[in-house]
């Protein structure tokens, strides 16, 4: 038996069960799990389906969007002193304008950053914006751990130890589901 409090479900088993009830619980649960792949199978099949009725109509509605959107924007571009006073202009139907995107930093010419922060380096009047980041090397320590460089001990000196937690699991062992061929639907007479 389970009661439900808020988001919590608490199962309640009065005594420990026997080895022969949780094969059988086991089963059920791969019985469970096989239905409902079966059923998310049928379900991908019937959006399949709709994906690929639909997907002709959605590309040309899609390239007339971006057609007109394009001759939208070479109009703004030939007429900003429509766009003077402010950097939007509401139309009956929908809002055209201009956005001013959050600065970034690009590079000159054929520079890159690696060349850059090079100079940097070097002590120019630029060097305090060089950020250097210090962070632990989690996975050299369990590697060294794990060969004996480092002792449980050594770690503890630091505050640290190593953890290998044990997590329950069931693995239902899953069916073959064969593949459902779709047919178009008959007309009704």
């Amino acid at each position: 038996m389970q009661t439900t409090t808020k988001n919590r479900i608490k199962s309640k088993v009065k005594e420990p069960i026997t080895r022969e009830e949780a094969e059988l619980l086991v089963s059920d649960i791969a019985h469970s799990a096989n239905i409902r792949r079966r059923i998310i199978a049928d379900m991908d099949a019937a959006k399949l389906v709709i994906e690929q009725n639909c997907a002709q109509d959605l590309a040309q509605i899609d390239s007339a969007i971006k057609a007109s959107s394009k001759i939208v924007q070479e109009w703004a571009e030939a007429n900003p002193q429509e766009f003077a006073k402010r950097k939007t202009i509401t139309f009956g139907s929908g809002d055209v304008g201009f956005r001013t995107g959050t600065p970034k930093l690009k590079t000159l010419r054929k520079a890159t950053f690696d060349a850059i922060l090079e100079v940097f380096i070097m002590g120019t009047r630029f060097k305090n914006y060089v950020r250097t980041r210090f962070e632990i090397d989690k996975e050299k320590i369990i590697a060294h751990h794990g060969a004996g460089v480092l002792s449980d001990a050594d770690l503890a000196n630091v505050a640290l130890k190593v953890v290998q937690e044990e997590t329950f699991f069931i693995e239902p062992q899953l069916t073959e589901i064969p593949a459902r061929e779709t047919a178009p639907a008959k007309e009704a007479a």
